[in-house]
């Protein structure tokens, strides 16, 4: 369903501030393209979902800043930390071993006082001591302020703080911010791409549009459009491409405007924060 809405909620409960309109570019975007735009997205989206990945949908539906605990934040940290520059795939397998190796993420206090054991069996999983040790440093970092300081802190200036983390760069800050439920995309090279495709230089402002004319929050939008990539070979042919009346598809992911995908499905990934991500 397509909406025109002019407010977005943010994910803060209500002591941290709530209803925060959005500078959007629909202005200076024609209303049929906009419509063509936010439809192509709904016929993307369910072809995420008739692969089998609603539940990313969902997961990321439920985040919200304000409900992030310390041991979800720290989980979500290693996982965009680890996957950077890496295959998802790649990172999904091992990211079970690596998470035990840190006491399943249980608190940073737990993660520093057992810091030499945890490292030697991160180690063992995933050999790259820079990434490793940009865990543990985030870990020692919450650990000296105590997370509920360490979450002001990142209330007053989200993506400066979040860049200040180890590991965590101009782009990456985006991929975690949207992991604890900030309302931002981040500007990987399928959103970007895909962006540029139907005329937008700057992904936050096509994320938002679609959510303005949608009703999903931003991050819905980037994680919808990114497993549609992920899973789509041709995705920017296909993405805006006219109606073709009769074509049947035996993919899975069949769209609504009759064209199909040229690349299999992926198996349904499990549930949980880290395990839902995205890229």
């Amino acid at each position: 369903m397509l909406i025109d809405a002019k407010c977005d909620q943010t994910g803060h409960s209500q002591t941290e501030m709530t209803n925060t309109c959005t500078v959007s570019a629909l202005g200076s975007t024609s209303n049929d393209k906009m419509y063509n735009i936010a439809s192509a997205y709904q016929n993307a989206k369910e072809a995420v979902i008739r692969a089998g990945f609603r539940n990313e949908i969902s997961w990321q539906e439920a985040v919200k800043i304000g409900n992030v605990t310390e041991s979800e934040f720290l989980r979500e940290h290693a996982w965009v930390t680890l996957s950077a520059g890496m295959r998802e795939k790649v990172i999904r397998n091992l990211f079970q071993a690596i998470s035990s190796s840190f006491y399943d993420f249980e608190s940073a206090g737990t993660i520093m006082d057992n810091e030499s054991r945890c490292r030697h069996l991160a180690l063992k999983q995933f050999n790259n001591p820079r990434k490793i040790d940009a865990i543990i440093l985030t870990a020692q970092k919450i650990s000296s302020v105590g997370f509920n300081e360490f979450k002001e802190s990142l209330y007053l200036n989200p993506l400066e703080m979040l860049r200040s983390l180890p590991y965590i760069g101009p782009v990456t800050c985006y991929h975690l911010a949207k992991n604890i439920g900030l309302q931002v995309a981040k500007p990987d090279r399928h959103l970007t791409r895909l962006a540029n495709h139907v005329g937008y230089n700057d992904v936050q402002l096509f994320c938002e549009d679609i959510s303005l004319k949608t009703g999903d929050s931003v991050p819905v939008v980037d994680i919808v459009l990114w497993r549609f990539a992920s899973i789509t070979e041709d995705y920017l042919d296909l993405f805006l491409r006219e109606p073709t009346e009769g074509r049947l598809c035996s993919s899975p992911l069949i769209f609504l405007d009759g064209g199909c995908p040229t690349k299999p499905a992926r198996a349904l990934t499990s549930g949980g924060p880290a395990a839902a991500s995205g890229s």
